[in-house]
């Protein structure tokens, strides 16, 4: 059977502090987490091969009031230190080239309106910054599968989107409609799911209750507002170029940082790493 769920609403209190690129934000405009989850990603190049390149990366979820944000794991750790009072700028300095070293990262920042059952897609795509919205999905199917996952009995749930047939598992003990990525819209927690192509597969990594902060909403003044067929376009074309070719058209400035393992990295215009490192090449996470 098919379902447009109707969420459910959570409530949490409103503190603390945050800083996004180059743009600062009041203590009063972040909320501690109600619930965070990390979620590992598993990139497979040879899915039916046991042997083949498996690229792994560290997704959060954070979850407050009305709504969540999903992001690679490295840069939520640079979000938190952002958020302290009185942090030292090099801690952070260092916190952001650790990030922009990351192979494999998790390119978009996700957030979902709960009550408006949207979500704000940004990434960017040299040389520019772009930002998109799209309902939360609707059209799951619900199986009759099974299965506990860390002690929590989870439910089967089918999805095709954005180009691929994803199950979830989901449940009802945490009754979020979140998950990892743009897994949303399921009457329960997503803690699991993969594609059928077995190509992406997200597991659960660890759940913490009240830790941490929400990063506020932020849209950056220098952000395009595209449609998400627009930036699909910019994004099936960059990625195999980048890969092949390395692209530096319409940089107009560079910033050159070294990590503490004497790893350079570039920043681009504004605070955009020039060139992302996936050494077993890109898998497209939206195919259309």
């Amino acid at each position: 059977m098919r379902y447009d769920f109707i969420m459910k609403r959570v409530s949490i209190f409103i503190l603390g502090a945050f800083l996004l690129v180059s743009f600062k934000i009041s203590a009063q405009n972040v909320e501690p987490a109600q619930l965070n989850v990390i979620y590992k990603q598993l990139l497979k190049h040879e899915p039916t091969n046991p042997e083949g390149a498996v690229d792994v990366t560290f997704v959060m979820l954070s979850v407050g009031d009305t709504r969540a944000v999903v992001e690679d794991y490295a840069a939520y750790k640079t979000d938190s230190l952002r958020a302290l009072d009185d942090i030292d700028p090099t801690l952070v300095e260092q916190s952001e080239v650790r990030e922009a070293a990351a192979e494999c990262f998790f390119l978009p920042k996700i957030y979902l309106d709960l009550e408006r059952q949207e979500m704000e897609h940004h990434e960017p795509i040299l040389p520019n910054r772009y930002y998109y919205t799209e309902p939360f999905p609707t059209a799951w199917e619900l199986g009759e599968g099974s299965k506990e996952i860390a002690g929590y009995l989870c439910h089967e749930a089918k999805l095709d989107f954005a180009g691929r047939q994803w199950t979830a598992w989901y449940t009802e003990e945490i009754p979020l409609p979140y998950g990892p990525w743009k897994l949303a819209g399921l009457p329960g927690l997503v803690l699991a799911a993969e594609d059928s192509t077995g190509e992406i597969t997200f597991e659960l990594a660890e759940i913490r209750n009240k830790r941490g902060i929400v990063p506020p909403f932020v849209r950056p003044e220098s952000a395009f507002e595209i449609n998400r067929e627009g930036f699909l376009e910019l994004y099936h074309a960059f990625y195999p170029k980048q890969e092949s070719e390395g692209l530096s058209a319409g940089v107009t400035s560079m910033t050159v940082r070294k990590g503490e393992n004497g790893k350079t990295v570039v920043f681009a215009n504004d605070g955009i790493v020039l060139m992302r490192s996936f050494p077993n090449g890109f898998i497209f996470l939206e195919k259309e």
